[in-house]
């Protein structure tokens, strides 16, 4: 089975080797491709020591959620996989390469399981979860809106949307507390303008103390999943 994986880095050189451990004990021979948006750290180079196909994705010094939106609803045209995964660096969809072959399904759906230094897990079953992973043969179009948590999918003609749950996402971006505060700081200073006018990803631009409000938040009602238990033994 030939899975292919488009994500995107700026400036992910701690969590990418995470992500591509994860996906490649989950799908051994998969391919990921990191789309580079002009990071000025260690992550093309080790992406490509990884093994990961790097191409660039240029928005001029600036953060744009319509540019990444589109590039989403693009990058994974000329795949001829049989199942593509579109996910950020810090989502990892947990489901296994069985569980593709079995099913009858063209969309995956997955419940979002925020997670802290990779052992909490605050899991959000009422909540919709982005659409991440689907059958390439079967979608013609998935045609996210900014944001990719909505989208409207178009199917190839003779296929269905057939959707199948009962899987997780990580989302592991809070490698830690003092992590995510830096890291928003960075990704603040570079919103564009159409992101500063709209309102779009605003939550980089939150004060320490709206942070440590939805830190505390998770961390109150997550359990302990250890993801690092996980990434060793898949």
């Amino acid at each position: 089975m030939k899975i292919d994986i488009f994500t995107f880095a700026h400036n992910e050189e701690l969590t990418l080797p995470i992500t591509v451990a994860f996906y490649r004990k989950k799908f051994r021979d998969c391919n990921i491709i990191v789309y580079d948006n002009e990071s000025t750290d260690n992550t093309v180079a080790l992406a490509r020591q990884l093994g990961c196909e790097v191409r660039p994705f240029i928005t001029h010094g600036t953060y744009d959620d319509k540019a990444l939106a589109n590039l989403k609803n693009t990058c994974w045209k000329s795949s001829n996989a049989d199942w593509v995964i579109v996910c950020d660096m810090d989502e990892l969809v947990d489901v296994r390469e069985e569980d593709l072959r079995d099913t009858n399904a063209t969309i995956i759906t997955t419940i979002m399981c925020n997670v802290i230094s990779l052992i909490h897990g605050r899991f959000y079953p009422n909540n919709k979860d982005k659409i991440r992973l689907f059958k390439r043969c079967a979608i013609r179009e998935i045609n996210w809106e900014v944001g990719c948590h909505n989208e409207h999918i178009v199917p190839n003609e003779g296929f269905e949307v057939i959707k199948s749950g009962g899987f997780t996402c990580y989302h592991i971006k809070w490698l830690s507390f003092q992590y995510v505060v830096e890291r928003h700081k960075a990704f603040a200073k570079r919103l564009s303008a159409q992101n500063i006018r709209n309102r779009w990803s605003y939550h980089w631009r939150w004060t320490t103390r709206q942070h440590k409000r939805e830190y505390n938040e998770i961390i109150s009602k997550a359990s302990n999943i250890n993801l690092i238990t996980t990434l060793m033994s898949v």
